[in-house]
């Protein structure tokens, strides 16, 4: 089919008024720069319950570089929604997204299209750089997804929001709508990492940039204080899928020979002059866009090439699990809190072995920790320090989220309130189905701070106080501390219990 348009640039509209000439001024250059190259491109402005000022400057501005300009209504208040109405909407073979407070490089359009035939249509195509400015200075180095351990994205977004790819991505993956407060965050690390699982590849296009707005009020901002800083569950990490699409990049970051990151250029950058040019036609549009404040108030000069041990443990606990879907999990610590835990996972293993049962230990038990559960029971152990022995417990207990996350997002939880169980749960309540969740809660630990004055240890209170709503069962293990929690209000007001 042949197209009128060659590339669809996609911006999203909320309420980006004060900023919003700079971005259309940076978008006319970038597609009268690649009209030198005969390509034809469109603007599609998504705009999402936008405020009276947005559209003023929308009307104002001048948008004659391109071939066509489509508006585009809706009434989401979400820019997930938007961007798939305005990807919809397009007419363009290649899809270019950007927010209505970000500038381009003047030659992004130009650089990610040729980039993108030579690539063919299962690329995802990002800039090279992005320069963060306004609230706060830095640059990224975005490497392409051959060049880095991409498995890191199993704890990092690897790659930015401004993508450049071939409609027919849409056809296979949209945005999922990450709603503020609902406990995930990040749209656009679930888009890139549903693109990664349909088989689409991440290439950096040398010699462009995203002049990328740091706004302390953005939505972004707001995510990062409210949720768990967790995007929404993604094909990609399905064991068998992971496995799948990484196993040739695991051989390479494994073992005494492992690739070496690629060198990140930094500020050295600013030394290139195909750079310089950028930035100094992006502080042509908007003076804060200024080269001196990336060496001398800069936050740091990052990059996506990350360490690949989380990843490398995440595919060592995919090789573990023989099943995508478990219908019960349970958490067990070393300490004596998780007793009855292990006891629920056997007995029930007795009751009904049938049931698909994963087990995730936060320590190496002895040999004949399944005594007592029949031969034919599904139980699949995880043993975090064999797989694990590099990584903080901090990343030990995302890797068990994500795993949870990916095989077991409706299973039942259980867990004690100590140890492990309220590490985890106190991280990743935000995102746990309370319906199907199971505490054992210990009996009150109690001790003399002076002779005759008792005082009982807060942690495991303090910790069912602040999520019993989150919780749907709470198993005390005796009377007394049952009694005391009811009196204080600690438990759920139904579904406590005595063991």
């Amino acid at each position: 089919m042949t197209r009128d348009i060659d590339v669809s640039t996609v911006v999203t509209l909320h309420r980006e008024g004060k900023y919003l000439a700079r971005t259309l001024r940076s978008l006319s250059e970038a597609a009268t720069f690649a009209a030198d190259s005969d390509l034809r491109t469109e603007l599609v402005a998504a705009f999402d319950r936008s405020d009276p000022l947005t559209r003023e400057v929308f009307r104002a501005a001048d948008l004659s570089a391109f071939r066509a300009v489509r508006v585009i209504e809706a009434n989401h208040g979400s820019v997930s929604l938007s961007r798939n109405a305005g990807c919809r909407a397009a007419m363009g073979e290649w899809l270019d997204l950007i927010d209505g407070d970000d500038l381009t490089s003047y030659c992004s359009i130009a650089r990610m299209a040729e980039t993108g035939r030579e690539r063919g249509a299962k690329c995802v195509l990002v800039p090279k750089f992005s320069l963060g400015f306004g609230g706060k200075y830095y640059t990224v180095e975005y490497f392409s997804q051959d060049d880095i351990a991409a498995f890191a994205t199993v704890k990092y977004p690897l790659f930015t929001s401004k993508v450049f790819y071939h409609r027919s991505l849409h056809d296979v993956v949209q945005y999922r709508d990450v709603p503020l407060g609902m406990g995930y965050a990040y749209e656009d690390w679930h888009f890139n990492c549903e693109a990664m699982s349909a088989g689409y590849s991440f290439f950096s296009v040398e010699g462009t940039a995203l002049l990328y707005r740091q706004r302390l009020d953005s939505r972004n901002h707001a995510a990062d204080r409210i949720s768990a800083r967790q995007p929404p569950p993604s094909m990609l990490f399905k064991p068998s899928r992971f496995r799948q699409v990484f196993t040739q990049t695991i051989a390479r970051y494994s073992g005494p020979n492992a690739a070496p990151l690629p060198h990140l250029r930094g500020f050295n950058l600013f030394k290139d002059p195909v750079y310089r040019a950028i930035i100094a036609r992006a502080n042509a549009i908007d003076p804060a866009v200024d080269i001196g404040r990336y060496e001398w108030d800069c936050l740091g000069h990052f990059s996506n090439a990350i360490d690949a041990r989380v990843g490398i443990a995440y595919y060592r606990m995919c090789e573990a699990v023989a099943s995508d879907e478990f219908e019960e999990v349970f958490l067990l610590s070393s300490d004596t809190t998780s007793g009855p835990v292990m006891d629920s996972l056997l007995i029930g293993a007795r009751a009904s072995p049938g049931r698909s049962r994963l087990a995730l230990f936060d320590y190496v038990p002895g040999d004949g920790w399944q005594d007592g559960a029949p031969g034919d029971a599904a139980i699949t152990p995880v043993f975090l320090p064999a797989l694990c022995a590099e990584l903080t417990v901090e990343d030990r207990d995302l890797l068990c989220f994500k795993l949870i996350q990916a095989t077991a997002e409706s299973a039942t939880l259980q867990f004690a309130a100590d140890g492990f169980g309220r590490r985890f749960f106190s991280t990743f309540a935000p995102v746990l189905d309370r319906s199907h969740s199971i505490c054992y809660r210990p009996a009150n630990r109690v001790a003399e701070f002076a002779p005759g004055y008792p005082s009982i240890d807060p942690v495991v209170f303090d910790f069912l106080s602040e999520h019993a709503g989150a919780i749907d069962r709470v198993i005390c293990a005796d009377i007394d501390t049952l009694r005391d929690d009811r009196r204080r209000g600690s438990l759920p007001r139904s579904g406590n219990e005595l063991a």
